[in-house]
């Protein structure tokens, strides 16, 4: 996860969690339906907190209101759909990451054991003679 803002603004908010919304007066975008994780889910049962949070239908009317200032910041739970839906939109250059590490920002594969994948071998445990 994380938030995005217009290009040159991040340094107008000195955000280091996101229990500061309130605090701060940072209104947030978010798409409705998303699961954006327990933190999350719980901060926004507090009036306080949910008064800052103003959802959408998708990214491209998030993108839209966040250069037209009605939000702040755009909390996005894939960082490359968010970078690919400004391109497609021809604005990439005017937003950024802002700089807020947030929780699930790891990201986890999985494979078969019984899939072949010509690109993927398991680890040689015979030790390279040369």
């Amino acid at each position: 996860m994380a938030i995005f803002v217009r290009r040159g603004t991040a340094s107008q908010y000195q955000l280091s969690a996101l229990s500061e919304i309130p605090d701060i007066g940072f209104r947030l975008g978010v798409i409705l339906g998303y699961y954006y994780g327990p933190e999350f889910e719980r901060l926004k049962q507090d009036p306080a907190f949910a008064a800052y949070i103003d959802p959408a239908a998708d990214y491209p009317t998030n993108i839209k209101k966040l250069l037209h200032a009605r939000i702040d910041g755009l909390l996005v739970d894939d960082v490359a759909v968010m970078r690919a839906e400004a391109r497609r939109l021809g604005v990439a250059d005017r937003v950024e990451r802002y700089p807020l590490h947030m929780p699930g920002d790891e990201f986890h594969l999985m494979f078969s054991r019984r899939s072949s994948l010509p690109m993927w071998s398991p680890p040689s445990t015979a030790s390279c003679t040369s």
